[in-house]
């Protein structure tokens, strides 16, 4: 028995899925499965999020780092992170699990932000290798209220969205690289203003800059800038428990919960319960998926 994370699919066809056991290989030709273990430093590296680079070349997001990756290979590279920005050598920590990758420019640095589960999020700098970490600790801001996070997405301003286990945060573009300040959602019970629920495993940004988002047991939200609006499936063999979404390209979000698949119609408000062939399975998907190239 194994857990699996994000799956990959490369522009071969070939499909990576990301496991506790290792990273599951399809051959693009007969589609078979090998299995990929990943060692560094004498520890068993649990692979998690890939992100591509190259066409060969790509970032694994780990539970005990980064690393860069040539697909195919089980050796992993580390990458250059300077010790200085955060006073030991991130090679040597037993968890530091990054859950995904966004790529962006801040002041002028290019560089890749990441949300990493009980460390806040993360900026690493490709130029210097400065990993900037931003935890709850801050002089003149407000920092994060909550270390726990999951996932990230950014809207057309260019603004951070941060989904953690205590609530939903926005790093503002106005502040400056390494500024520690966020503005925090967090649930205020009695408050039908407030941020329905502040559990939050996935967020995204619509074309709209519309914020959505999803928490186990709570359904799906939306955030238009200035309300809230909380969804949930009217099936009564659907599952309130929502743990991640994935978009395609006819307006509809694909959400993993406890009882198979929510697909949400963004434009009926509508949503259609997908049931797993194999019952035994309907609680056992994998939090991410990725669709085909016609959406």
């Amino acid at each position: 028995d194994f857990s699996s994370y994000c799956p990959y699919r490369f522009p071969d066809g070939s499909v990576a899925i990301n496991t506790t056991k290792g990273m599951f290989l399809s051959d693009p030709v007969t589609g078979h499965f090998n299995l990929l273990t990943f060692k560094n430093r004498n520890r068993t590296i649990i692979p998690d999020y890939l992100y591509p680079i190259t066409d060969n070349e790509y970032w694994l997001g780990t539970e005990m780092a980064f690393f860069k990756w040539q697909k195919g290979a089980s050796d992993l590279d580390e990458v250059t992170v300077e010790v200085g920005a955060r006073g030991s050598d991130l090679y040597t920590n037993n968890v530091y699990q990054v859950k995904q990758f966004l790529p962006d420019e801040v002041n002028g640095e290019k560089g890749m932000w990441m949300p990493v589960l009980g460390y806040g999020i993360s900026y690493y700098i490709f130029s210097s290798g400065q990993l900037l970490e931003f935890t709850g600790k801050g002089k003149g801001f407000t920092p994060l209220g909550n270390l726990l996070s999951r996932r990230l997405a950014k809207d057309s301003k260019g603004n951070i969205w941060l989904a953690t286990a205590g609530g939903l945060y926005m790093w503002s573009r106005k502040n400056k690289l390494g500024d520690n300040n966020f503005v925090g959602y967090v649930n205020e019970p009695g408050n039908k203003n407030s941020i329905p629920f502040s559990d939050i495993n996935d967020v995204h940004v619509d074309e709209h800059d519309h914020v959505w988002f999803t928490g186990t047991g709570n359904g799906l939200a939306e955030f238009d800038g200035q309300k809230f609006y909380q969804y949930f499936p009217e099936n009564p063999a659907s599952s309130k428990a929502f743990s991640g979404m994935h978009w395609d390209k006819s307006r509809r979000i694909w959400i993993i919960t406890k009882n198979g698949l929510e697909v949400f119609d963004r434009d009926a408000k509508k949503f259609l319960h997908v049931d797993v062939n194999d019952g035994a399975l309907n609680n056992s998907i994998a939090a991410y998926f990725s669709n085909e190239q016609d959406g």
